[in-house]
């Protein structure tokens, strides 16, 4: 007779053999398909950066490019602050002076970036060391128009002073400004005179802008409008192009003091001067004059639509320049961006009602840029600018 109890153990060991051989199996099933889950996974998270990480730029002008247009969100690309900075300090990193520049600039000016005033020195110096004082005479105008104190007033006119014996006459124009508008101290009539001489001696053509505007507003020296419009006339007829950009605008937006708006003249100015100007700047004078002819909504709705038509057009100064040929332009523009983004539902007629004024008010809270929202300010033309442009 069979021992039961010795049989029954051999088939229940034959039994849990067979279970762990299952039991292996099943684990060596699982883990394969756990694996091939995780490696879609990481494959679908691969392909998701791919997609949305921004190409890594060619050539270190690419790569500067590309950094300050993730700082700031321009070219259309979505804002990453972080990985911006990043790019430039690796393009400092790679000896480019002018990504020192870039970053300089934007930590110096406190809208995109938190302010950083040492760093921003530090870069552009070291910029200027390797040959490159653009950022230099940028940190030194930027604190000679904010700086508070006697020490900011003399950092600035060391910075400028050394942009401008490197040989950029723009810095030395600045000076002229900061001499008569007693942004180095007290109005100094014989800083002027040396600043605007040495600016000229570099032909600097914006120093004829800045001599006008002593003469129209009598700083350091007696008001004569007479003697501004002749040498303004004098500087066009030499081909100086600021100089005709200013004595059109003189006329033709009449905000200055002691020259009334004459549309007539202001014209009469461009016909005769205005093809000295560069192409892309006299189509952009020819559509500010007939900017500041515009009082119909229809003319209104014309206009909006070529400068639509120009992206190179798209600049928060030629936006300035708009609001001081036509206030009333400008603010339709305003409400145009505004009602494209849905943030204003009243009409397009460029009349400031207290609807429009407070959709204006709250666009600008949310600038991405730093902007003066007060009620005094809010319509202002930077403001405006910034609200037509984001």
């Amino acid at each position: 007779m069979r021992d039961e109890s010795q049989f029954g153990g051999k088939r229940k060991a034959k039994a849990l053999a067979v279970t762990r051989r299952g039991i292996r199996s099943d684990l060596a099933l699982l883990s394969v398909a756990t694996l091939l889950i995780l490696l879609i996974a990481l494959f679908q998270i691969s392909l998701a950066n791919a997609q949305t990480a921004p190409d890594a730029p060619a050539t270190i002008d690419a790569q500067r490019q590309q950094g300050e247009n993730l700082i700031t969100g321009w070219g259309g690309v979505k804002q990453n602050k972080a990985e911006g900075v990043k790019l430039l300090d690796d393009a400092i990193a790679k000896g480019d002076p002018k990504s020192s520049v870039t970053l300089g600039k934007l930590l110096m000016d406190g809208q995109f970036l938190k302010q950083d005033r040492n760093k921003a020195l530090f870069l552009v110096q070291n910029a200027a060391r390797m040959g490159n004082f653009e950022g230099v005479e940028a940190v030194g105008e930027t604190l000679m128009w904010t700086g508070r104190t006697a020490d900011d007033r003399r950092e600035a006119e060391r910075l400028l002073y050394l942009a401008g014996t490197s040989g950029r006459g723009s810095a030395w124009t600045t000076l002229a400004y900061g001499a008569i508008y007693g942004r180095l101290g007290k109005a100094d009539g014989a800083k002027y005179a040396t600043y605007a001489e040495k600016a000229r001696a570099l032909g600097s053509t914006q120093i004829e802008v800045v001599e006008a505007e002593r003469l129209l507003y009598g700083l350091g020296t007696k008001k004569n409008a007479a003697r501004v419009v002749t040498n303004l006339e004098a500087a066009a007829a030499n081909g100086n192009p600021d100089a005709i950009k200013f004595l059109i605008k003189l006329f033709r937006d009449g905000s200055r003091p002691d020259v009334k708006k004459n549309l007539t003249k202001a014209q009469a100015y461009f016909d005769t001067y205005g093809q000295k100007l560069p192409a892309a700047d006299q189509q952009q004078q020819t559509l500010l004059l007939k900017i500041a002819r515009a009082t119909k909504l229809s003319e209104f709705v014309e206009l909006s639509r070529a400068i639509r038509a120009r992206p190179d057009f798209q600049s928060v100064d030629f936006q300035k320049q708009i609001n001081s040929a036509n206030w009333y332009f400008s603010v339709y523009l305003a409400q145009q961006s505004l009602k494209r983004r849905k943030q204003y539902s009243g009409p397009l007629d460029g009349r400031v009602t207290k609807k429009s004024f407070l959709s204006i008010q709250r666009a600008c809270r949310v600038l991405p840029l730093k902007a003066d929202c007060s009620d005094k300010n809010v319509l202002s033309g930077k403001t405006l600018a910034l609200i037509i442009l984001n």
